[in-house]
């Protein structure tokens, strides 16, 4: 009669496979992280929230109450290579964490994927990510320390509004173009990014908020801060040792320059926008 597992429920252990009965409707986020062995999950077919839909994966439901299943929940933590289907709008919490074989994720550029979630793919080993365009926010950590990760890509047409608190942290991306539609890029976003050299915005970006040590430790060595942002954030670019220049678009919004932001970099002038 069980219903829930809850987070942590199996951290660290070792086992290999766990069938889900008919009763089970709620997998609680980060039920399953550190059970790194763990490489077959079998859903009762009476399960009325959650399917297997392969050797690998386990989709489920948003809401018990939903007609669809629209949400990847987990991958087998041997899975080497991934596609998403279609119908998925949001990849759950941990899905693919710790997947250390995974290294090809292919999704369909019809995709309905709306949301990547928290730490869903972080400490895999994947290589290359196209966003598909209708993703409007990529979670905390979803990407983080994806030590062979060297590209990301936006589609054009791209919705992306958010990218989460160190979503892309300690990855080998060596240069990104933020989507025009964002409009966050939280606290430490892309710091520890070693190879980074190159951050591009839109000339149309809607961008408003940087967080703090958003590019710690990376090697840009320039950035033209979008108008519509008001605030450099506190170290964002701590250690950056080759930032040399910065730029403020026309019509720039800037109200404040915050603590250390530009601590220790070789910036040699900057001209204060007039707000």
């Amino acid at each position: 009669e069980i219903q829930t597992i809850e987070k942590e429920a199996f951290k660290l252990c070792r086992i290999e496979s766990i069938t889900i009965p008919s009763s089970l409707i709620n997998l609680t986020e980060g039920w399953c992280v550190g059970a790194l062995e763990l490489s077959n999950v079998k859903v009762s077919p009476n399960n009325p929230r959650y399917r297997s839909y392969d050797d690998q994966t386990v989709i489920g439901k948003s809401s018990i109450e939903n007609d669809e299943f629209d949400v990847l929940v987990f991958c087998s933590r041997n899975a080497k290579t991934i596609k998403i289907p279609t119908f998925i709008k949001h990849i759950d919490s941990y899905a693919f964490h710790e997947c250390k074989k995974l290294t090809s994720i292919v999704i369909p550029t019809d995709s309905q994927l709306k949301i990547i979630g928290k730490n869903s793919f972080s400490l895999t080993s994947i290589e290359i990510i196209t966003i598909p365009s209708k993703v409007t926010e990529i979670k905390e950590r979803a990407f983080y320390v994806c030590k062979h990760l060297m590209q990301v890509n936006f589609l054009n047409d791209s919705k992306l509004k958010t990218i989460g608190k160190e979503a892309f942290s300690n990855s080998l991306i060596n240069n990104i173009s933020i989507p025009s539609q964002v409009t966050t890029i939280e606290e430490e976003a892309f710091s520890y990014c070693d190879q980074l050299h190159l951050i591009e915005f839109a000339k149309d970006s809607k961008l408003q908020t940087i967080g703090k040590s958003a590019f710690k430790k990376t090697l840009i060595r320039s950035m033209t801060i979008p108008s519509q942002v008001t605030q450099i954030a506190r170290c964002i670019f701590d250690e950056c040792y080759y930032f040399n220049s910065i730029k403020f678009a026309k019509n720039s919004k800037i109200e404040k320059i915050d603590t250390n932001a530009f601590y220790n970099i070789g910036i040699e002038s900057i001209s204060i926008p007039s707000n």
